[in-house]
């Protein structure tokens, strides 16, 4: 009884790490139902799977009495791959359609330079999707309209964000009047709101 998949956190794409990385190929995409699927005589409980999920929807147990517990966990679940989803920083945007304007090379002038009031801009990588799990939630710092939100994806436009001198993924970066104003590198996690609120408010002030 080795392995379960929380369904109601996975982001059921076909894209998931566990299906590359499973040398049995116990892991593999069910067309029909069109969600990841663990074969359970297959799988050896390597474990090897788990790592690749940022967001622990994949578990790897040893025993029948283990995944008994597991699945208790998974039924007393409150959580959602909704909720999970929703817009955080660091992250790809979750939302449809998403909360934050994408900006890229094309429209980076008139949605950040030449763009009214404060702008936040959330520079991220897919290399950062492990915060999907913990990092902060946009709506949750308060500002979501006040504060123009806009996310640019370093991995994809990789001149722009040397340019912008973007070393430490994520880093929130906001403009103001055409120029940076502040900005907060780093994995943002709940404990940091407190400083995250002061500074944006600051900077709107």
């Amino acid at each position: 009884m080795p392995g379960v998949i929380n369904y109601k956190i996975c982001d059921l794409a076909n894209a998931c790490g566990g299906l590359a990385v499973c040398p049995t190929k116990a892991f593999s995409w069910n067309k029909k139902l069109k969600k990841p699927e663990i074969d359970n005589k297959k799988c050896t409980s390597c474990g090897i799977c788990v790592a690749e999920c940022p967001v622990e929807a994949i578990v790897v147990t040893r025993t029948e009495e283990e995944f008994e517990e597991v699945l208790e966990k998974i039924r007393n679940d409150p959580r959602s791959e909704k909720e999970l989803w929703r817009e955080r920083l660091g992250c790809q945007p979750g939302r449809t359609p998403p909360l934050a304007v994408v900006v890229t090379p094309n429209n980076f002038e008139k949605e950040v330079l030449k763009a009214e009031g404060l702008i936040a801009l959330d520079v991220w990588s897919e290399e950062t999707l492990d915060c999907r799990y913990h990092s902060v939630l946009w709506d949750d710092l308060g500002f979501a309209k006040k504060i123009a939100f806009k996310k640019l994806d370093a991995g994809k436009n990789k001149e722009l964000a040397q340019k912008l001198k973007a070393k430490k993924l994520p880093s929130l970066l906001f403009f103001k009047n055409s120029e940076e104003v502040g900005r907060r590198e780093g994995y943002l996690y709940h404990n940091d709101m407190c400083e995250l609120r002061e500074m944006m408010g600051e900077l709107q002030d």
